[in-house]
């Protein structure tokens, strides 16, 4: 019984990578990404850029459309989604 539950989770949990969203801007821009959330009035978003991976946000007053699991190729997997290229620690002195 666990064999069988641990590989329906598996196949639900893997079902859920391969998708990605589409973001279409006011300038005509579509934006293969991984919409990471929706706050107050803008969208946050990860994408891959001559491949490095970018974290950025847009108004939503300038998204068209907003599309989600629209592709099949990842070019982002879920863990640079979330993680994005945020250093874990930081150290800053400031003075005045």
């Amino acid at each position: 019984m666990k064999y069988l539950l641990s590989i329906s989770l598996f196949l639900v949990l893997t079902s859920s990578v391969f998708a990605q969203d589409l973001i279409v801007t006011h300038e005509g821009d579509s934006l293969n990404c991984k919409v990471t959330n929706e706050k107050n009035g803008y969208v946050y978003f990860t994408f891959k850029h001559k491949g490095e991976t970018r974290s950025t946000l847009l108004s939503d007053t300038n998204v068209i459309s907003l599309k989600r699991e629209y592709f099949e190729h990842t070019e982002i997997s879920n863990i640079e989604a979330v993680r994005g290229d945020y250093e874990r620690y930081r150290i800053a002195f400031s003075g005045g």
